[in-house]
């Protein structure tokens, strides 16, 4: 695989890894060492990946014992909510890379074109790496403004748009961590810090 010729992002990989180790074991320390060994797996997998590509795969880990329930439940509307959540968990995990390019070409050395080529000559080789940007399954519509027919004598009315974000945090399991994330009132922002 490869990035196409017109511009287009190599396609997203989601790698479904079913973990069939845990099932039936209670020892918290297997269920540590299964995990562990199947993402050293994983990275094994992603050094032998092209660059172009490696960014777009992503790891999902299922333990069969999960699986097995779902199947003895026999629950159909259950089995499809949680193939949903599954599939929308990975895509919440996806994100797209955003690179500063210039795909304009300036002639004549002076114009809005010389001076993209020149901002983007300007930075630093830290700044120049792309950014992972969030790209959300899906973004809420903005809330409808209710018109009101009162007679404002004259005042022009100010419409202020505003948005809210949402901030959680809380402490690691062996409180040496503080870990937080934070989202817009749309869902188009998520971002999780250490």
């Amino acid at each position: 695989m490869r990035i196409d010729d017109d511009g287009k992002d190599p396609p997203h990989i989601v790698l479904y890894i079913v973990e069939p180790f845990t099932c039936g074991n209670d020892s918290p320390d297997v269920e540590r060492l299964a995990c562990l060994s199947l993402l050293r797996c994983y990275s094994n997998i992603l050094n032998a990946v092209p660059d172009s590509i490696r960014s777009n795969i992503s790891v999902q880990i299922i333990s069969l014992e999960s699986i097995l329930e779902l199947g003895r439940n026999r629950n159909r509307l259950r089995l499809s909510d949680h193939m949903r959540c599954l599939a929308l968990s990975v895509f919440s995990q996806s994100r797209k890379y955003l690179a500063h390019m210039n795909t304009v070409k300036s002639l004549t050395g002076f114009g809005t074109a010389a001076n993209a080529e020149q901002f983007i000559k300007r930075k630093d080789d830290k700044n120049r790496v792309p950014y992972r940007l969030y790209t959300p399954p899906y973004v809420l519509a903005r809330s409808c403004e209710k018109s009101e027919n009162t007679e404002s004598f004259g005042k022009t009315s100010m419409k202020q748009q505003c948005s809210i974000m949402y901030c959680s945090y809380c402490l690691s399991e062996d409180q040496s961590w503080l870990l937080a994330v934070a989202t817009d009132d749309r869902g188009e922002f998520l971002e999780t810090v250490t």
